[in-house]
């Protein structure tokens, strides 16, 4: 296996971690958002 190649792999799968964990976060923020505003309407 090329090393050049299993890097690129690694770097890529690091960074699909990353922003999966970003967007997770995002999510879980954005679903409390939403939670807390529809508290506040009912």
């Amino acid at each position: 296996m090329n090393l050049t190649v299993g890097f690129k792999l690694q770097a890529g799968r690091q960074i699909s971690e990353v922003l999966r964990s970003a967007f997770e976060a995002k999510a879980r923020a954005m679903l409390h958002y939403l939670s807390a505003a529809h508290e506040v309407l009912s």
